[in-house]
């Protein structure tokens, strides 16, 4: 298929306003690495631990409260103005920190927390709407891929660079940096000029705005069901993993394994990703199911206590393996729905992924210490291997589609759009 032989380079050859928000996210993603460093040693500087947990935990909650309304105003108002106004908001935050710099008034630093969580839940579902706006769509695999892979390195390098800086800069500095690069992601961001306005105009923004994405959703049964399998391999498996794995692995292997095992985790993403834009298979959800199965190795390399060489292989396999959904997964649910629905789609997308994750990365430790690793441990390699093959039973799941398959080269039919209105 010609669509897996495109380069990057051909995607944003042409497309500026596709190539302008991806060098804003660039930005975003650049700034917001250095500030998953900083922020936690300036608020350590300034306050206690637990006003750090205050801050982490508002602004997690916040950003789940807004995702749905942000996702309502994406389909009603220009995403880019959304987006460009999310990044404002974000650097409003990291101002307000700095402004409190010396204070010990938890409610000042909770408001700023709040702030961040309301800028984050305002631009990203406007972000992955537009992303899609600006692709066509047998290339959006192509634009998820390379936006996932991109974003990741600096999710990767971003803590590591602050480190270098804060050796000449205070955090209070590296905070004002970090406000200055929200303000030029959002003038890169292209011009809202010429977007189409989705809503009608008449619609006001209320609680059943906000759960037409929810009604449009429920009336694809693969989409249904991809959505419920995110959220219980997040509560029961992933998020326990991210606190397991750094729990289990620097006893057993030392600072050394760990940094090991988190850099191939990083490599194997990044092929994953790599490898999912440009490979576009029959049955994509079939493919990310068994990516996620493989993932269960590393459940089991937690639950025995293997040699470090066995753990970076389970690791790199079950971490490549599940790239693969968030590129097909993404394109397949902004192809399924109307443009018009398109923000609410990603702002469910996201609730899904993210609503459970604090509360299993918060019950890991303390279920773990009750019951064992091993028993918390074995329940995600369940977890991996049979809820996958249960959601292959939704009709549509393995395809990621309402088509059915044909073997015929015609061109593609694109499926109906859900409305849902």
């Amino acid at each position: 298929m010609t669509g897996s032989t495109l380069t990057a380079r051909g995607l944003v050859r042409g497309n500026r306003q596709f190539l302008r928000l991806w060098v804003a996210q660039l930005v975003v993603a650049a700034v917001s690495g250095v500030g998953s460093l900083v922020i936690p040693i300036f608020l350590l500087d300034q306050a206690t631990p637990l006003t750090l947990g205050y801050f982490l935990g508002a602004e997690t909650l916040s950003t789940l409260a807004a995702l749905p309304v942000g996702g309502a105003l994406a389909d009603k108002y220009p995403r880019t103005l959304l987006v460009r106004l999310g990044y404002l908001v974000l650097t409003g935050s990291s101002l307000l920190l700095v402004v409190g710099a010396g204070t010990t008034n938890v409610p000042f630093m909770i408001g700023a927390a709040v702030l961040s969580g309301f800028g984050w839940g305002l631009c990203l579902p406007s972000t992955r709407a537009k992303v899609a706006d600006l692709v066509s769509p047998d290339r959006i695999e192509q634009a998820q891929s390379l936006i996932s892979a991109s974003l990741g390195i600096l999710a990767t390098i971003g803590p590591a660079i602050g480190g270098l800086l804060l050796i000449t800069m205070s955090p209070a500095s590296l905070l004002i940096g970090k406000a200055v690069g929200f303000v030029v992601a959002a003038c890169v961001v292209p011009s809202a000029r010429g977007e189409a306005r989705l809503g009608t105009g008449q619609e006001k923004l209320s609680l059943r705005s906000m759960a037409a994405g929810a009604q449009a959703a429920l009336k694809v049964p693969w989409v249904v069901a991809g959505s419920l399998q995110t959220t219980v391999q997040v509560l029961l498996a992933f998020a326990p993993v991210y606190v397991l794995l750094r729990f289990v692995s620097e006893p057993r292997y030392g600072n050394v394994g760990l940094g090991l095992i988190l850099a191939i985790s990083g490599v194997a993403d990044l092929l994953g990703t790599i490898v999912a834009g440009r490979w576009k298979p029959a049955r994509p959800g079939l493919w990310a199911c068994i990516g996620f199965m493989s993932f269960a190795g590393v459940e089991l390399c937690l639950a025995v206590n293997v040699p470090l060489p066995v753990f970076c292989a389970a690791i790199f396999i079950g971490t490549f393996g599940i790239a693969f959904h968030g590129v097909w997964w993404y394109a397949a649910i902004n192809r399924r729905f109307e443009p018009e629905l398109r923000g609410r789609i990603n702002a469910l997308d996201q609730l899904s992924a993210k609503l459970f994750e604090p509360v299993g990365m918060g019950l890991a430790i303390p279920i773990a210490t009750a019951v064992g690793v091993s028993t918390v441990a074995m329940t995600g390699f369940a977890v991996f291997l049979i809820v996958p093959l249960l959601a292959l039973l939704a009709p549509g799941l393995a395809r990621y589609s309402d088509a059915p398959l044909t073997k015929t080269k015609a061109p593609v039919r694109e499926e109906t759009p859900v409305t849902g209105l």
